[in-house]
């Protein structure tokens, strides 16, 4: 199950407006499908995620629920999605692509259909060490107006780049932490007298999944057949994330030239200030189209790429600095994707 993307968080963003919006030219569509879609040699990471764009004072996501969704490869071979909740399409059975094998989106919603161009997966490139750099960074939190500087984790990768190709690289992760809570400090607020102490008994100690699709983007361009030393690819704070245990399933994906300029773009654009210097807005080009109107602009893209994984686990006493405490006075099961239940093998 998908429990978070930052792709399609950004992508709404630059949608409602809060930013300067990429340039997509809606020529009076009002709306617009969104895709986003990866399918790799790891067949636990391959989804499809559909929805609508929306105006930006709507305050709900518009998901597509019913639409047949399957991929289809050069050779015949034939991968349905089923839907499974909130516009994510997981594959029936096992399905995974091939190095050298490409593959082709399909989409059918609402009487139209809807199809990628053909993507060719290439040959993964091995992360060679996973590892972390104390840093603090403003960090930008749900529900909070400004930014709070936060000691944390870069996490750094390093791997080494094939000779005399043209190699495009981006990541992801997911990652299961462990967070305790303080349900007894429980303040309550929304009462004829409030505020006033109202402990709650339960729960204090969760454990919480987390994923995304990370911006950061890289070419070899002048890095060509050496080794690629600590690439920055993203910021853990040590607040809620590393307080007790963290266990993190990082990807390196080896992208066509196509995605790292769709990612890029992106990625841009998530860093503009606005400013009057700025550039103005460039073009995120997908490859997903509308089968018989070229004119209806489809947002997203289909990502086939070859993906290398390590994995990484942190504990709270392997940590030699300085850890705030997690301070959330209430019920550990109302943060977003918290059990109580413990994780396997935790």
């Amino acid at each position: 199950m998908r429990k978070y993307t930052t792709f399609f968080y950004l992508l709404l963003i630059f949608l409602s407006g809060c930013i300067d919006p990429i340039d997509f030219k809606f020529d009076g569509q009002t709306q617009h499908l969104v895709v986003e879609a990866k399918f790799t040699n790891e067949a636990s990471i391959n989804y499809v995620k559909l929805s609508k764009s929306s105006p930006y004072d709507y305050p709900y996501n518009i998901f597509v629920e019913q639409a047949t969704v399957y991929i289809t490869s050069k050779e015949g071979e034939f991968f349905p999605f089923r839907h499974i909740d909130n516009g994510y399409y997981l594959p029936v059975g096992e399905a995974k692509g091939e190095t050298g094998g490409t593959y082709t989106l399909h989409i059918e919603n609402e009487g139209k259909k809807y199809q990628s161009n053909p993507v060719t997966i290439q040959p993964p490139v091995k992360i060679d060490s996973v590892y972390f750099e104390y840093a603090e960074v403003w960090v930008a939190e749900k529900g909070k107006k400004e930014k709070e500087l936060k000691p944390g984790y870069r996490v750094l990768v390093d791997y080494v780049d094939p000779e005399e190709e043209d190699n495009f690289y981006r990541w992801s992760y997911n990652s299961e932490f462990e967070v305790h809570t303080q349900p007894w400090d429980y303040v309550e607020t929304s009462c004829l007298g409030c505020p006033r102490p109202d402990p709650k008994k339960c729960c204090s100690i969760c454990y919480i999944e987390e994923e995304g699709e990370l911006l950061p983007v890289n070419n070899d361009r002048l890095s060509d057949g050496k080794k690629v030393i600590a690439q920055e690819v993203f910021f853990i704070p040590f607040e809620k994330y590393l307080n007790y245990k963290y266990k993190l399933q990082l990807y390196q994906y080896s992208t066509t030239e196509e995605a790292f300029n769709f990612f890029k773009v992106i990625k841009e654009q998530s860093e503009s200030t606005g400013g009057i210097f700025d550039p103005p807005p460039s073009e995120a080009k997908g490859n997903i189209f509308n089968i018989d109107d070229e004119g209806e602009q489809v947002l997203g893209i289909f990502d086939a790429a070859g993906v290398s994984r390590r994995d990484i686990t942190l504990t709270f006493d392997e940590i030699p600095y300085y850890k705030p405490p997690f301070v959330y006075p209430d019920d550990c099961r109302l943060m977003e994707n918290s059990t109580t239940e413990k994780p396997e093998n935790w």
